[in-house]
């Protein structure tokens, strides 16, 4: 059986692909950065190599293994207070990885796993995002999602790389990002406040449900080539989201809310700081989001792949706030 390598494979995402493809008795071998908790990857006894995607030829003396035949690339910055090390990552480091794959032309299949953020937010509420949708992407995270997207897309047709490019929204789930962690926190405390009338709509992808999808698409051939997105059954308002964290964390959201103004000058402000200053802030981001629609129509590989989203988004929160609750219950604020 072909060995995969997984980029990214101590990342949110990363560890619950790997966790999975264990279970499935295949064998794994994790590109990590040299400050990665890898505990968990231990525990499933996976080969682990430290490295960084900008280094070239340890991407190449990587592959050199004959047995790799999948790759999921899920490495990158999703995080960065400095601007340029989006694309330093993100595109150099995915253009790294394809040109080794290319060099050595063994590879059945490369699964980059980009996101929704490449498209960027629905220029009017009704048109949901699809696959199809020109992409405008929001700089700089998405911007270099949507280079790195177009890069591979090159390398695909000039190499006849057997490629599939993933496009998944904001996941969540058990051991999710901290930013996801954070809106825990302040519904928690009570601190969370919706902007505008919280009706903007987004897709949310349920942990589990993304890692069905990305093991169909890897042992389908109808993918390749293809562009997916991948998400939870329906989307759902900011509301719909914040209330059903606060209902079962049995905690009351407050009626306070934050004008719309408010986002929009939080996202005035994230531009001003990449512009001028090559920073970007978590934060202000954030802000920004709920002014925005990002929902996105999975009736593609609904179709072509016969995905079937198992977790809804009650499911999802409960199953999230057990593990938040058993995590930091003894971690004070």
């Amino acid at each position: 059986m072909l060995k995969i390598l997984v980029t990214g494979g101590a990342g949110f995402i990363g560890k619950h692909l790997v966790k999975r493809l264990v279970e499935e008795g295949r064998t794994v071998i994790c590109l990590v950065r040299k400050t990665s908790n890898v505990d968990e990857l231990k525990k499933l006894k996976v080969e682990i190599i430290y490295g960084d995607l900008l280094d070239y030829t340890l991407l190449n003396d990587i592959l050199i293994d004959t047995e790799i035949g999948i790759i999921y690339h899920l490495g990158g910055a999703v995080y960065s207070r400095k601007s340029k090390n989006y694309r330093e990552v993100n595109i150099l480091g995915t253009k790294n990885l394809l040109e080794a794959c290319c060099d050595r032309n063994r590879i059945k299949k490369f699964i980059l796993v980009s996101s929704i953020t490449a498209v960027g937010p629905q220029r009017q509420r009704q048109y949901i995002l699809n696959e199809d949708t020109l992409p405008n992407p929001i700089p700089p995270y998405g911007m270099s999602k949507y280079e790195s997207e177009k890069i591979a897309l090159k390398y695909s047709k000039d190499y006849n790389l057997p490629l599939v490019i993933v496009r998944p929204p904001l996941v969540y789930g058990p051991e999710q990002s901290l930013d996801m962690t954070n809106i825990f926190k302040k519904i928690e405390k009570g601190l969370f406040r919706i902007i505008g009338d919280g009706e903007f709509i987004t897709s949310l992808c349920y942990i589990d449900n993304l890692i069905d999808g990305l093991l169909l698409i890897e042992k389908n051939n109808n993918s390749i080539g293809q562009i997916y997105f991948i998400a939870d059954n329906k989307y759902y308002t900011f509301k719909e989201i914040a209330e059903t964290i606060s209902k079962e964390m049995d905690v009351n959201l407050p009626n306070v809310k934050i004008p719309k103004w408010f986002g929009n000058l939080s996202g005035l402000l994230y531009q001003v700081l990449h512009k001028f200053f090559g920073v970007t802030s978590i934060t202000l981001y954030s802000l920004k989001l709920m002014t925005l629609n990002f929902a996105c129509d999975i009736s593609k590989i609904r179709r072509e792949l016969s995905y079937k989203p198992a977790v809804d988004l009650e499911e999802g929160i409960r199953r999230t706030v057990k593990w938040y609750k058993a995590e930091f219950a003894n971690h004070g604020s």
